[in-house]
This record gives C-alpha cells, sequence and structure tokens, in this order.
C-alpha cells in the first residue's frame, strides 16, 4: 500500500506542478523524452538517404554503396565505350586551263591552240554571197560562223560572216545594198567583201565608219574569176588576201549570245527536226 500511495503521490505531483504553470495541460516528462529519442533511429535521415542514393544512381553515378537501406549496392558492370569510325573523303580538283572564247560561236579553244587564237585576234570578214541556183554551190559558205540571208528584189543574198576558221576561198561575191551597214554595226569593225553597186550604195558604204569596205574595186588584187561559172556567178575572193588590207589595230567583235558553259547542260527537249 504503501508504494502505491507513493506512487500516485508522484503522479499527483506531477499534475499538480502542471496545473499549478495556469496552462491547463498535463506537464510532459522531458527526461523520459529524450531517453525516448536517443533509443530510436533517426527513421527519417534513413530514407533521405535512401533517397538520394537512388536518385545520384538513376543520373548514371555508378558504384554508390546503399548504406542504411537494408541492402548492399551491386556493383556496376563498367561501361563499355566503342572508337568512333571517322571517314574522310577527299575531293581533288583539276583546273584546266582553256584559251579564248569565239565571239560568233562561243566556241572555247584549248590553251595550246596558238592558230585558233591568231583567227580570233583578226577582223571579222563578212563577204556579200550570191543564192541563185547559178552560184550554186557557194564556196566557202559551210566554214563561216554566221550565214545572214536577206531578201532583195524577189530573190535572197548571204551576208557570210567569217573569223573563227581558217578559209581560203569564199563566194561568188555579189554587191552591196543600203541597208548592209545597220547589219554590219554589230560585228566590231569587219572587212566588207562586195562585188559594186551602183553610185549611192558605192557613196553609202564608203561613208559608214563602223566597217573597212574592201570592194572589188577597192582590192582587186583579192578578186578572181572561176571558170566554172558564168558572171556574175563567178567573182571568188582569196581570204588571206584581203586580211591583208585590214586596218590595225582591228576593232573585234563584241559576244553577241549568251553561251553555255562548257559541260554545262543546254537544257531543251531532243527532236528529231523541225518544220519553218
Amino acid at each position: 500500500m504503501s508504494e502505491e500511495t507513493n506512487s500516485n503521490n508522484n503522479s499527483n505531483s506531477n499534475i499538480n506542478s502542471a496545473d499549478d504553470s495556469g496552462q491547463g495541460t498535463p506537464a510532459v516528462n522531458r527526461s523520459a523524452t529524450r531517453a525516448s529519442q536517443h533509443k530510436r533511429p533517426n527513421n527519417k535521415l534513413v530514407l533521405g538517404a535512401c533517397m538520394l542514393a537512388v536518385v545520384l544512381i538513376g543520373s548514371g553515378v555508378a558504384g554508390l554503396g546503399l548504406s542504411g537501406c537494408g541492402k548492399k549496392a551491386e556493383s556496376a558492370a563498367p561501361a563499355k565505350t566503342e572508337a568512333a569510325v571517322v571517314t574522310t573523303t577527299t575531293t581533288t580538283t583539276t583546273t584546266i586551263a582553256v584559251g579564248p572564247t569565239s565571239a560568233l560561236t562561243g566556241v572555247q579553244l584549248n590553251l595550246d591552240d596558238t592558230a585558233g587564237a591568231a583567227l580570233l585576234a583578226r577582223p571579222v570578214l563578212v563577204a556579200k554571197m550570191d543564192n541563185s541556183p547559178e552560184a550554186m554551190p557557194q564556196i566557202g559558205i559551210e566554214q563561216a560562223d554566221m550565214v545572214i540571208e536577206l531578201k532583195v528584189e524577189g530573190i535572197s543574198r548571204y551576208m557570210t560572216v567569217f573569223q573563227s576558221k581558217d578559209v581560203q576561198q569564199v563566194g561568188p561575191i555579189r554587191s552591196a545594198r543600203t541597208s548592209d551597214p545597220d547589219l554590219l554595226a554589230m560585228f566590231g569593225r569587219p572587212l566588207v567583201a562586195w562585188s559594186g553597186g551602183n553610185e549611192n550604195v558605192v557613196q553609202v558604204m564608203a561613208d559608214t565608219p563602223w566597217i573597212q569596205s574592201v570592194s572589188h574595186s577597192q582590192a582587186p588584187d583579192a578578186y578572181s574569176r572561176s571558170s566554172a561559172k558564168k558572171a556574175p556567178h563567178n567573182l571568188i575572193l582569196d581570204v588571206p588576201k584581203i586580211y591583208t588590207y585590214a586596218d590595225q589595230p582591228p576593232v573585234l567583235p563584241n559576244k553577241l549570245f549568251d553561251y553555255v558553259a562548257p559541260g554545262q547542260d543546254p537544257g531543251g527537249t531532243p527532236v528529231l527536226g523541225f518544220d519553218m
């Protein structure tokens, strides 16, 4: 009975001390609480360590142990690294030296074609050529850089243009017309070979500054008559001889058209032929 009484007295003493504080709340035995905290493991710290270890492993950090998580961490296998294969492609560009380009045809010469370059360094030669049945076949027309057909008096004449090819003879040569100088302006200052004409034509040709007139009467030794045809369809021009009359320095033609570069696709669709 004395032990129970003492125990009750202690309890009452604890309760009374709480009542005496005026808070109306039972007092807490702080010594007992501290002892209890020392005995319990800190579950929050252990759980936090486990979560930190999981995050680190999930982020690729290998080799960390999960101490305090209740299980030993397994050692991670070393990662395999494969060497990257680097492929190098070497492109060799070869520049081919080329010579001058013909202003009339767009044909580009080889650099070692000195003879062709010499031809392009001389003035253009324009020869008025016969196109009547009696004049056929004409001489040298297939070697012309350009052929312009002119309608005159119900027939046609040719204005044949030479520069890039080494031609020896052309003909038959026929007369000039007063409309010729307007067409000749695009060729620089060309030599113009013609057989003759009326007084008005002769004066117009003589007064045109952008041509060098070399008619039959102006350069007689450069012309001859062929026995194969009848006059007036047989006057033949000696091309090397007529070039001895050319003024120096020559006035060369500008590029007449837009030409595709060597190897460039010209475009268009191939056809077997066409009607005009």
